[in-house]
């Protein structure tokens, strides 16, 4: 597990990205709780949808 990247919001408010086993997760912190936000996509997923076509 590493710490990769850390945003403190104020009052002991925090968002973070952690690297477990080559996935990144998103995880936020106050003073009486840590949750995971997001998964985040992966160097490999993100080239991937770099060639999709999105219509609206």
């Amino acid at each position: 597990m590493r710490l990769c990247e850390t945003l403190s919001l104020g009052d002991r408010r925090f968002l973070a990205v952690v690297l477990v086993e080559q996935q990144k997760y998103l995880v936020g912190g106050a003073p009486n709780s840590v949750a995971l936000l997001a998964k985040l996509p992966s160097q490999a997923q993100m080239a991937s949808r770099d060639d999709e076509v999105h219509l609206l």
